[in-house]
């Protein structure tokens, strides 16, 4: 390692300084020097270079200037000589103990430091400046050749071990060159320095400054020697560029930060990362740096990281020096806490330019302001007609705590004096003038920062300052130190500020954005990242301390814009409604970032309920109590959303005095901006822009965040709400840790500040809290809509009793999506507003109207179900608010607490609404009309609830409302087990929707509206089963509007007596044209019979009465009803009306006859008809009753049942079949083509009309009959040269559909199968040629049903069918003389038996009535003759004539009245047909036919058959 490095090991005693040097020496070598009163004792340096020993210097220095050994000034110092080009001079302080001194140690006592240092004499030049000759002795005293070649390159590493103990001066270069001697214009440059300092645990650094460089202070060369004879530039020195100090301690817990912990100590000065005329680019960075400071000047200049110095000369505007993109990092630390003045912070300081400098802190308290640059533009002082154009430097703060009235500054400037001015002006005596500064040199002790408002800064996590002179300020986000690069050029200004300008060079800062506890979430009192400014928020730029001009006194400004990051996720959890909570504890010292009234760390609330519900972040109106003077002074006194406060004050200033937390004069600032050009004057506003997780309107990080224009003047400047309001969309409503919707949120594009609108004198704004009262500023902001994702369920936590305002737990947000509301338990909601616009959206809003502004007031959108919790209470606030005709929620549910108690509520308060369903458990309620939250139209309180779905009311749930208000059930299903009394208003049924009253008394007071598609039934049952005499039950209803179909009873108890009903109407039935009325019940005679009825007041209208429905008129006729004779004068009551009224206005009921079985006769039935009496108990009443008889004339008439059942028996018969049925012209072999054809498929659909009637009843049936058969010839074969055959099988389906009329209709229906074989034998080519017999079995199956005028009834059949035939051919003879018109006659005569063994069970139908079959086993006969003409086996037509006979005459059994067909047992047949080809192999036929019997008996055929035949 000595091959590389010397190392010097020298220890500083009270008596002796030894000084060990050796490289690779076999013996070290020392010096010994007197007591030199260092003010440091026992300790020990280690001292090592890259360099080697020869260019280590330990010597003495005088008056801050580093001398050799042999001089006799006691002083010492270490720095590197020669060549130093990237030198690297290590130092390790081991040991020493600090001794007392003013303030603390000895400011002469100290030991320089330097990496390099470059000095020459330069004779004339200074006295050119002014310098003192003493000056120039001492650096004519110093030997040249000790010294650095080059000031540039060096980095110099200090240690301080374990309790180390040292004082100096430090620098990582030096450079005392001035162009005297050449003409190089980087002759005095210092530059590319480093001073490295580590601090272990309990080491102390004392200092009067660290400099990462500094530069010659003489005058810079030039290249243009004319006139010059020194080459020197008057106007320019050196650059001091790209050095760095780097500062690291050890970490001290919070509680051991004190003043005895201390690692840093500066009685002046300060850490400059350099010092020159030109400083850019330099680098400071510190943490864990526990600094005391115990000068003034430390104050003033605590840290810099670039100082744009020119011995103090301030002549040159902007170019007086320069200190540009500077960077200061301080992480960790705290920075003259510790008593004495403090000390100040600055990026880039400059007697002419600074910019871009960056200062970023982090964790860090600090005693002094934060400068991101301080730059004086060559100018002592500046008149307000001429500000100085201040350039952008920046400053980030995360987690910083300013101290006092300490204040930030993102740009400053300053007013100051020279010297002479100083001492003229009394402040300074002649004697203080150091001897080397000219009296037109600045006085730094006279500069003081003027209270503007530039530059920028980024406030992250809790920062607490004094003030913030700022123009652009941002929250919630912060310079990561991480992320910047040292010496890197950044343009600190962005783009998206208005009326401000970029350097136009330099990469974009790295900005990072707050996250976790330090967010900024929109359920937050005070934001995550705040500012707590102990000055208030004023706008007076009056000094406030000594080191601030008094040159703004009087004069305002404010922040021109405010930034913020918010976090996109919302917690939805919240349930706080103290929107009215102080942003302070108690105590005044700890802000509360949320509405629980508690303090919370750093905004973090690990609760989430705690937070604030998400129903107050939407107060529904935004302004209320509009003046007129227009939408922008509105919302500066009539805004009542949501702010989130970004910075705050507990009305006390950092020394505890009571102050006004706000203070800012409108019209003042307004002047202000006018005066000094700034083009966003914004009436005095300060203008809002957003991120959103860092990310702006264009969707990329940092980059153009939401906003709006700011205004101009009050002529041409936008003054929409649109134009006022920023719109942001995709916020995301996290429930239970799961994201449930996507939220929209207004923002206003001006910041809000707290406090009362007041006038100044010339009538302008401004805004002053009360003295002593917490207060803040920050953004108003309002949820416009929510969307709720697909499935989700977004819970509103409304008022639990703590909400003082009904606004907070309103929700007017425009509500979307296809997910799922809930109430949450126990809680208030109020759901949309009433209230609207007075003026329209689009037009001028500057100069308004008055009256109250909200964002929207559409109707919803939302699909999802709509629950109302345990004890939950819902208050409809506008219509729709549920959603809309086209889009609404697609239940409301009102559940209770799974006991059946604390049902929820919900309360529609007289407005309209559509759902998509209902359902109202035990002990929850329906309110349609009562009105109690929000505004409504008390004149116009109706209350509609229509329920598009289904809608159901439990036992102890409750529908209620007044006269005027509507339950309706559209395109659904209405159930109501519950009593409600309290409806009287209107239960709607529309649309075909149904109603089922399973309350005897659902809606004793309400009027039931059935529309023309709906129905009502009432499912109640009280009837007592113990008498059956008086079975029925009553139900209640106050009356009913009948378009449609009433049911009084419950159809799905079947037959039981106890379900039928009196239904009791308290005022009127209208029966509406088409309206039904059904009955069920036993009916009999007069005294036997029990039935349903209505008793009611009054009746007008006209309905239809049924028993049944249009295709089954005895549904509701109980089986156990027998009919007997009944007269109408005492008939069976079914509609009992008090007060019949007028004749004009009379109910009309009208009913369609219906039939009940004899009670001695199942083969008969008396037919009943409605008829009505009057005066029966009283003079004005009518009793509508059933009879069938009257005057004598008894109403008795056969069923029709049995020609329906006799149709279906006849039917099965037509799966017989004939050889001619199936065979066609199929010949063995083929005439044309002398082929053998082996086998065939066929097939044949026959369709019949039979009409016939029925013996003694008369009965007309009408009956059609299809039939398929397909089949195969599987086997065709010669036995000799005479007879053939053919073996095959087929399938078969029919159909059957018939009618039979007596009176009235029965219908039948059958359908069924057949599986059968048959064979042939036959002479010649084919059965035609000669003689045949066929034969075939089949077995058949069916299925039959008779339905008409009573329920359906079904039964089987089944049975076997077998049949022989055979017939022989006799030639006739031929006609014609051409071949093509030649046909063969030929006659067939044909003979037929088939023996059918169908037969089916006894079939009982709904009255109890038997069917039994007549005429099973029945035998058929037939006779006939084919008469052929076959035109050269090209095509055959043909006319048959048949007699057929049925051995057994086809009838039922009904009961024990049998009945007949007549004119079915002897039949003459007619057929006539066509046989041809359709291809070589294809042969098709058609056969028309018809069936005569006696009585009018007729059954007419058609058939199509096809068969292919296979070679």
């Amino acid at each position: 390692m000595f091959s590389r490095y010397a190392v010097c090991i020298f220890s500083l005693g009270n008596t002796n300084l030894y000084i060990y040097i050796g490289i690779m020496a076999p013996a070290a070598a020392y010096a010994e020097i007197e007591n030199n009163n260092l003010g440091t004792s026992d300790a020990k340096f280690i001292v090592s270079s890259n360099k080697g020993d020869a260019q280590i210097v330990i010597g003495q220095m005088e008056n801050n200037v580093l001398r050799n050994s042999n001089g006799s000034a006691p002083a010492s110092g270490i720095y590197l000589k020669g060549d130093t080009e990237g030198s690297i001079l290590n130092i390790t302080v081991e040991g020493g103990t600090q001794t007392a001194g003013a303030g603390g140690w000895p400011y002469r006592n100290q030991i320089q430091i330097m990496g390099n240092v470059q000095t020459l004499v330069s004779s004339g030049l200074l006295d050119d400046i002014n310098v003192t000759a003493d000056y120039r002795k001492l650096i004519n005293a110093v030997p040249t050749d000790k010294y650095s070649t080059s000031s540039s390159g060096s980095t110099v590493n200090l240690t301080l071990k374990e309790n180390a103990k040292f004082y100096g001066l430090i620098y990582g270069g030096r450079n005392d060159f001035s162009a005297s001697n050449g003409a190089d214009p980087n002759w005095g440059d210092s530059c590319g320095n480093t001073v490295n300092i580590k601090l272990e645990k309990g080491s102390v650094l004392g200092a009067s400054l660290i400099f990462g460089a500094r530069s010659g202070q003489g005058e810079g060369a030039t290249a243009d020697t004319n006139g010059n004879p020194y080459n020197v530039n008057l106007k320019k020195g050196y650059k001091t560029d790209n050095n760095a100090v780097i500062i690291r301690g050890e970490k001290l817990a919070d509680n051991e930060i004190n003043l005895a912990n201390r690692n840093m100590y500066f009685p002046a000065g300060g850490i400059f990362g350099a010092e020159g005329w030109q400083a850019n680019n330099n680098y400071v960075s510190l943490q864990y740096a526990y600094i005391q400071s115990a000068g003034a000047a430390t104050r003033k200049f605590g840290i810099v990281g670039g100082r744009g110095l020119y011995n103090f000369r301030i002549y040159d505007g902007e170019n007086s020096a320069i200190a540009n993109n500077n960077i200061v990092v301080i992480k960790d630390s705290a920075i003259g806490t510790f008593g004495g003045p403090g000390m100040s912070v600055m990026g880039g300081y400059s007697y002419g330019q600074a910019k871009n400098n960056i200062v970023v802190m982090e964790n860090t308290k600090i005693n002094g302001h934060v400068y991101g640059g301080l730059e004086l533009f060559g100018m002592t002082e500046a008149s307000p007609d001429q500000r100085r154009q201040l350039h952008s430097n920046l400053v980030s703060l995360h987690n910083v705590e300013l101290m006092g009235n300490s204040s930030i500054y993102g740009t400053a400037t300053a007013d100051s004096k020279t010297w002479r001015q100083a001492v003229n002006d009394g402040d300074r005596l002649n004697t203080e003038k150091q001897s080397y500064f000219g009296w037109d040199s600045v006085d730094e002790q006279s500069i003081k920062a003027v209270n503007r408002r530039r530059g920028i800064a980024h406030i992250g996590g809790q920062v607490k300052a004094g003030s913030a002179y700022v123009r652009y300020i941002h929250f919630g986000s912060y310079i990561d130190a991480n992320t910047l690069q040292a010496h890197q050029t950044y343009d600190v200004f962005s783009p998206y500020y208005p009326n401000g300008s970029s350097s136009g060079a330099g990469a974009a800062v790295p900005v990072t954005f707050t996250q976790g506890k330090e967010s900024t979430n929109l359920n937050q009192l005070v934001a995550g990242s705040y500012l707590w400014n102990t000055n208030g928020f004023h706008s007076a730029l009056d000094a406030k301390d000594p080191n601030q001009s008094t040159s703004t006194n009087g004069q305002h400004n404010f922040w021109v814009n405010v930034y913020t990051n918010l976090s996109s996720v919302v917690n939805g959890d919240g349930t706080k409604f103290n929107t009215g909570a102080s942003l302070f504890d108690a105590s005044g010292n700890d802000v509360n970032h949320f509405y629980n009234g508690s303090a919370n760390d750093y905004g973090y609330n690990a609760n989430s309920e705690d937070d604030l519900s998400l129903l107050a972040m939407d107060d529904g109106m935004i302004l209320s109590g509009s003046t007129g003077n227009g939408i922008m002074h509105d919302f500066r006194e009539h805004y009542q959303g949501r702010v989130l406060y970004l910075g705050v004050n507990n009305g006390k200033d950092y020394a505890g005095n009571t102050i006004n937390a706000v203070d800012i004069h409108f019209g003042d600032i307004e002047d202000f901006r006018q005066h000094n050009g700034q083009n966003a004057n914004a009436f005095g506003n300060t203008q809002v822009g957003i991120f959103v997780d860092g990310k702006g309107s264009t969707g990329q990080y940092d980059q153009d965040p939401y906003h709006r224009d700011p205004v101009g003047d009050s002529v041409d400047s936008p003054r929409s709400w649109k134009d006022m309001v920023i719109t942001i969309p995709n916020f995301k409503i996290v429930q239970n840790n799961s994201i449930v919707a996507d939220a929209t949120y207004g923002f206003y594009k001006y910041l809000h500040i707290d406090g009362d609108v007041a006038q100044d004198t010339k009538g302008r704004d401004f805004k002053q809290t009360v003295l002593g009262d917490a207060a803040g500023v920050g953004i108003k902001y309002w949820l416009k809509s929510l969307t709720i994702r697909p499935g989700a369920l977004l819970t509103l936590k409304g008022n639990d009793g703590t909400a003082a305002k009904e606004d907070t737990y309103t929700l007017s947000a425009y509500l979307t999506g296809r997910g799922h509301v809930a109430i949450a338990e126990n809680t208030e909601v109020i759901m949309g507003d009433t209230r609207v616009n007075d003026e329209a959206v689009d037009t001028d809003m500057l100069s308004g109207t008055g009256g109250f502004e909200q964002e929207n007031t559409y109707e919803n959108q939302y699909t999802g179900a709509t629950i109302i919790r345990k004890g939950a209470r819902l208050f409809q606030g506008s219509q729709g608010a549920l959603g809309s005709a086209a889009h609404h929620t697609s239940n409301l549910v009102l559940e209770n607490d799974g006991a059946g108690a604390n049902g929820g509520q919900y309360f529609l308060q007289g407005l309209n609404q559509i759902v998509g369903g209902l359902l109202v458990s035990d002990t929850s309620a329906v309110d349609l009309s009562t009105q109690s939250k929000g505004t409504f139209d008390a004149a116009n309180n109706k209350g509609y609830l229509d329920v598009q779905g289904y809608a159901r009311v439990n036992d102890n749930g409750e529908v209620k409302g007044n006269a005027n208000s509507t339950l309706a059930v559209t395109r659904g299903v209405g159930d109501i087990y519950s009593q409600n009394d309290d409806m009287l208003g209107t239960f709607a049924l529309k649309s075909s929707s149904a109603g089922y009253l399973h309350n005897a008394n659902s809606f004793t007071a309400a009027l039931a509206d059935i529309d023309a598609t709906s129905e009502l039934n009432f499912m109640s049952f009280n009837g007592s089963a113990a008498n059956p005499g008086d079975a029925t039950g009553d139900a209640y209803i106050g009356a009913i509007r009948n378009a449609g179909d009433v049911y009084l009873s419950n159809r799905s108890k079947g037959e039981d007596l106890t379900s039928l009903n009196t239904v009791n109407i308290a005022r009127d039935y209208t029966g509406i044209d088409g309206s039904n009325i059904f009955y069920r019940g036993v009916i009999q005679g007069p005294t036997n019979s029990t039935v349903d009825a209505i008793h009611v007041v009054e009746a007008t209208g006209t309905s239809l009465v049924a028993f049944g429905h249009f295709n089954n008129l005895t549904a509701g006729v109980f089986s156990s009803s027998r009919g007997e004779r009944t007269d109408k004068s005492v008939g069976i009551p079914v509609f009992i009306i008090d007060d019949r009224d007028a004749a004009g206005s009379q109910l009309q009921l009208h009913m369609n006859n219906f039939g009940v079985v004899d009670k001695n006769d199942a083969g008969y039935e008396w037919v009943y008809s409605l008829g009505y009496n009057d005066a029966v108990n009283s003079a004005t009443d009518r009793e509508w009753v059933l009879y069938n008889s009257i005057d004598g004339r008894d109403n008795y008439q056969p069923r029709p049942e049995p020609g329906a059942y006799t149709s279906i028996a006849h039917s099965w018969s037509r799966m017989h079949m004939r050889l001619h049925d199936r065979f066609g012209q199929a010949y063995e072999t083929d005439p044309f083509d002398a082929e053998h054809k082996p086998a065939s498929a066929w097939i044949r659909q026959e369709g019949r009309l039979t009409k016939f009637h029925m013996s003694e009843s008369g009965s007309r049936t009408r009956s059609f009959t299809s039939l398929t058969q397909v089949g195969g010839d599987l086997v065709r074969k010669e036995i000799d040269d005479v007879w053939k055959y053919n073996l095959g099988f087929f399938v078969g389906d029919l159909q059957n559909y018939s009618r039979s009329r007596t009176w009235n209709t029965a219908k039948g229906r059958a359908e069924g199968y057949g599986l059968g074989v048959y064979g042939t034998l036959y002479t010649g080519n084919s059965p035609d040629d000669g003689f045949y017999i066929d034969t075939w079995l089949t077995y058949n199956h069916f299925e039959n049903k008779i339905y008409g005028n009573r329920p359906e009834f079904k039964y089987n059949s089944h049975g076997w069918v077998y049949s022989i035939e055979t017939g022989l051919t006799l030639p006739l003879g031929e006609t014609g003389d051409k071949p093509e018109d030649k046909y063969i006659w030929t006659l067939q005569p044909e003979f037929q038996v088939i023996w059918d063994g169908v037969d089916a069970g006894t079939a009982r139908d709904t009255t109890g009535t038997t069917y039994s079959l007549l005429g099973n086993d029945n035998v058929v006969l037939r006779a006939g003759a084919r008469l052929h003409a076959n035109n050269m086996n090209k095509g055959l037509g043909y006319i048959e004539a048949n007699w057929i006979h049925n051995t057994h005459k086809l009838g039922v059994m009904q009961g024990d009245h049998p009945f007949y067909m007549e004119g079915g047992q002897d039949l003459g047949e007619l057929r006539f047909g066509l046989e041809g080809r359709a291809s070589t192999n294809t042969l098709c036929w058609m056969t028309l036919g018809t069936q005569r019997g006696r009585h009018a008996y007729h059954n007419e055929i058609v058939q199509f058959g096809l068969r292919y035949m296979f070679k």
